[in-house]
């Protein structure tokens, strides 16, 4: 029933704007400033991974939840943080295999010319 109750309720965005005022701290300023990142309310970005965590979860990721807030004193908050911190380091993990990718793709220009045009080029000149 409580997951149902994070789900439900701070899948709003004014809810979970709330919920992250509540927590404070430097988890809540870290999560302010990626959304600030990438141009959204914290509330917005919250309510969104609450949404994707309620669509995709299932039973391993749903056990974690139960874990995270049984016997918590602050149940809804201390789902949602778990929801947000999972949700920021799947972000992450995108992010640095996305960097990856990018570092091994060669760039247009080294991609459209071989090694030697400059060599063959340079010796008509």
């Amino acid at each position: 029933m409580l997951i149902q109750e994070i789900i439900l309720t701070c899948s709003h965005a004014a809810v979970a704007e709330a919920a992250l005022a509540s927590m404070g701290g430097s988890f809540a300023a870290q999560f302010e400033t990626r959304a600030d990142a990438l141009g959204i309310e914290a509330g917005a970005l919250a309510a969104d991974a609450v949404r994707r965590f309620a669509k995709k979860a299932r039973g391993h990721e749903l056990s974690l939840l139960r874990d995270a807030i049984t016997g918590h004193d602050q149940p809804v908050l201390a789902g949602l943080r778990h929801i947000l911190e999972a949700s920021l380091l799947v972000q992450d993990d995108k992010a640095k295999r996305n960097h990856k990718i990018a570092a091994k793709t060669p760039s247009a220009f080294s991609a459209s010319r071989p090694a030697r045009f400059c060599d063959l080029s340079c010796a008509a000149l």
